[in-house]
């Protein structure tokens, strides 16, 4: 890991505070790991040849059926 030194205008520090700053920049660097991710992901699942669209819907009806049987088992039939 890199530790990076940012200069940031003292406008920028009083307005918003330094803790807050440092929690947007987290936020957004956390975000950008997983854009990585999923691009790896996308470009593996391309190259494996994997219709995407099939995936989608899979995970989704997996998703639906787990959650109706979770948290609507009493109200479903």
């Amino acid at each position: 890991m890199t530790t990076v030194n940012l200069q940031i205008s003292d406008d920028i520090i009083k307005a918003y505070g330094l803790e807050a700053i440092q929690k947007r920049l987290m936020r957004f660097l956390e975000w950008e790991r997983l854009v990585l991710s999923a691009k790896k992901i996308q470009s593996a699942v391309n190259e494996a040849g994997i219709d995407n669209d099939e995936l989608w819907r899979e995970a989704r009806q997996k998703a639906w059926d787990n959650f109706k049987s979770e948290k609507l088992k009493d109200i479903l039939p």
